[in-house]
């Protein structure tokens, strides 16, 4: 007795066609790798800037580093998970007297108008070996 052919699925039972979401995910996921690795590279200065001493001060100074650099007020800042939960406790960031900022509903930190900066985000895939800030 022959075995029972079992039926091969049409390509309409199939789903061939990627997610979008995926798809949208990796291409901006490639795209902020290779910024993130041009940017640590092809700078004229870079401030290494180790998670013990993370804190609102050590942001401060960088603000006043920046202005003597000249950079334009639209700053943008990118930080590892390590350098991001250090940044994250301390108090005077989610004080409200002093910015009252809070991680909300996000799984990433995310503060905007900290010490000058228009936005500080939290990269996960951004190395802890190289330059956190």
């Amino acid at each position: 007795m022959l075995a029972k052919k079992l039926p091969i699925p049409s390509a309409i039972e199939m789903n061939l066609i990627p997610n979008p979401e995926n798809l949208a995910y990796t291409l901006i996921k490639l795209v902020i790798d290779d910024i993130l690795t041009q940017a640590v590279s092809n700078v004229s200065s870079n401030t290494f800037i180790s998670a013990s001493s993370m804190s609102l001060d050590t942001f401060e100074n960088l603000r006043g580093q920046c202005n003597s650099q000249k950079m334009s007020s639209s700053r943008f800042c990118i930080l590892n998970n390590i350098l991001s939960e250090a940044l994250g406790l301390d108090g005077r960031i989610l004080s409200s007297p002093f910015y009252g900022q809070t991680n909300g509903d996000t799984g990433l930190h995310r503060w905007k108008d900290l010490s000058g900066f228009r936005s500080v985000s939290e990269y996960q895939d951004f190395s802890a070996g190289s330059y956190g800030v």
